[in-house]
Formats: C-alpha cells, structure tokens, sequence
C-alpha cells in the first residue's frame, strides 16, 4: 500500500500494481483501485438483448484496504437494477487502461488488464 501523510494524517492510497502472475491478487487490485466499469444485464426493455451501462462502483471504505468486491449504488430511475432484479444473471467489466497505469499503450494490448467477473 501507499501511504500519503498530509498535516500528521496517513491517507491510504491506491495499492501498488501486483505482478500479474497472481491472477487472484492481480483481480482484486484492478477491483480495489478502479471505480467505474460497465455493469452488464439482460434488458426486460429490449426484449432479453444484453444492455451494458457504465456505472460508478466502490470497494469498501477509502481509508481500508479493499477486498476485491465491487458495491453499486444504483437509482431505480436507472434501467440496470430493475434489468437485474428481473434476471439476476449480469457481468460487470473494468479496464486497467482508465487508471492510467498502460502509460502509452493501447487499451487493447494484453499488458493493459482487463477483468469481466461473472456473478447473479
């Protein structure tokens, strides 16, 4: 972890980047240091086609360490949640690139991480 001390006060910053030899830990850094991603269900509006929506997400509080799970705040206005309260099934994808952590790379090369958890 990185520490930042501003007045006599440590603030947590975002981890540092694992190897991605661990997949596991890989997983829950890109997780833990990113807050947005595109959370995926299957429409109730467009009859079952697959709907992505870019949503904001959070790992817990910003002075813990995060565990790799990812918590949403979603509006009823907002067509996702009321797509997943429907059909539970849905994917929820994070790009290492938003970080800025690929430096210059294209967000497709594979050094740029990506991660899609699968959940219900």
């Amino acid at each position: 972890l990185r520490l930042l001390s501003v007045g006599g006060r440590h603030l947590l910053l975002s981890p540092e980047r694992p190897l991605p030899d661990d997949a596991a830990d890989f997983a829950r850094w890109l997780i833990t240091t990113s807050s947005w991603g595109v959370l995926n269900t299957i429409s109730i509006e467009w009859d079952g086609s697959p709907f992505g929506n870019v949503v904001s997400f959070s790992d817990g509080l910003p002075d813990e360490e995060g565990k790799g799970i990812p918590y949403f705040y979603l509006s009823p206005l907002d067509p996702t949640p009321n797509d997943a309260m429907r059909d539970r099934r849905s994917s929820f994808t994070v790009s290492e690139y938003a970080l800025g952590t690929c430096s210059d790379k294209d967000p497709e090369n594979p050094s740029c991480a990506k991660i899609t958890l699968l959940g219900k």
